[in-house]
């Protein structure tokens, strides 16, 4: 038996991929997904997505049992796919029309693409986060950052607080003073708009991104740790990093390492009410303690991306990755699945198993 998948995604010509559609995909990235999903077994429908009415129509007129959506806002709607909002809006779309999705639900969304939001609830979880400041743009600027001058500790960090894929970072979010803080906030606001910015403490260790698949019993991949020289992670740098990658550690369930960054992760990803898969990006400082700096929601699961690079170290392919987001949507849905996505899985099982949390004595006990 087939599901009917409708697969959305936001995708312009790689002469766009730029600025506010730098997140969106390229043509030949979506057709690489679709394959992957189509080797599932279902019927999957893409629609590239433009704005709420189409997505209207299309789930109206026609019938879905699941959404496979990697689209992060509607293209015709440009600063839904970087403000924060977008994840959200097309999920509540769903909802209301009764239709299943993969990755998180509206309330993780929020948490995970309002980088301030997701600070908060990561304290209230009693997580490592760095110390941080919202800069308002739509008040006075010049006592905010005055404030952030009198309070913090300079050097400092300097990110938009919605979105993802590193926009509007680069090697001058590091800010050492005053005058550059104010330069940057400046660039900021010119670029992006009347944004929310979150300055916070710079953290000078090494930086590392985690993979977590699953739902109520969930896997952390292979974890991956980054030269310390890699001081920023950009948008441009993150383009080019799977041409690095024999430079990168990868922690495995061999390395001690990995047991701390796996607790983390999984707290993390409870923490947030995460589903199916999230990535996240922890940061040592300078005594090795270990803060999350991000966590994405919708992290890219495009053949050069890390967490099909994850899957690579495990001797899994990227189709692996794309069927295995599939299945736990549809299984926490409690939608049929069908023989050949189940073949595939018993793959996947067989090489995570290491990668599953081993429980303490105590917590097995609770």
């Amino acid at each position: 038996m087939k599901n009917k998948i409708l697969f959305l995604f936001n995708a312009v010509e790689d002469s766009k991929r730029v600025g506010v559609y730098g997140e969106c995909a390229s043509f030949n990235a979506v057709e690489t997904i679709h394959n992957a999903l189509l080797k599932s077994g279902n019927d999957v429908v893409p629609l590239n997505l433009m704005n709420p009415k189409q997505l209207t129509e299309e789930i109206t007129k026609n019938h879905y049992d699941l959404a496979f959506v990697i689209a992060e806002g509607y293209l015709d709607i440009p600063e839904t796919l970087y403000d924060g909002t977008g994840s959200q809006l097309i999920r509540q779309v769903l909802k209301s029309h009764n239709l299943p999705f993969t990755h998180s639900d509206v309330q993780c969304m929020e948490y995970c693409r309002n980088k301030d939001y997701t600070y908060e609830r990561l304290k209230e979880s009693n997580i490592l986060v760095p110390s941080y400041y919202v800069v308002d743009p739509d008040g006075d600027i010049l006592a905010q950052l005055r404030e952030i001058e009198k309070n913090m500790e300079f050097p400092l960090f300097v990110k938009p607080t919605g979105g993802g894929n590193s926009i509007g970072i680069d090697e001058s979010s590091i800010v050492h003073n005053f005058e550059q803080l104010d330069l940057k906030i400046t660039n900021l606001i010119t670029q992006l708009g009347n944004i929310l910015i979150l300055v916070e403490t710079y953290l000078s260790g090494r930086e590392y991104t985690i993979g977590v698949m699953g739902n109520n019993d969930p896997y952390v991949l292979p974890i991956v740790g980054f030269p310390l020289t890699y001081k920023v992670r950009s948008f441009t740098s993150k383009k080019a990093e799977h041409t690095q990658r024999d430079s990168f550690q990868i922690l495995d369930f061999n390395d001690s390492r990995f047991y701390a960054l796996q607790e983390l992760a999984i707290n993390t990803y409870k923490s947030v009410g995460a589903e199916d898969i999230i990535r996240l990006e922890v940061r040592e400082d300078a005594n090795k303690n270990l803060y999350v700096i991000d966590v994405n929601g919708t992290p890219a699961i495009t053949q050069g991306a890390s967490l099909a690079f994850m899957m690579n170290y495990l001797g899994l392919e990227h189709h692996h990755l794309i069927c295995s987001i599939l299945y736990f949507a549809l299984q926490k849905n409690n939608i049929p699945i069908n023989i050949e996505l189940l073949k595939i899985m018993e793959e996947v099982f067989h090489v995570l198993a290491p990668y599953k949390q081993k429980l303490s004595d105590s917590q097995q006990a609770v």
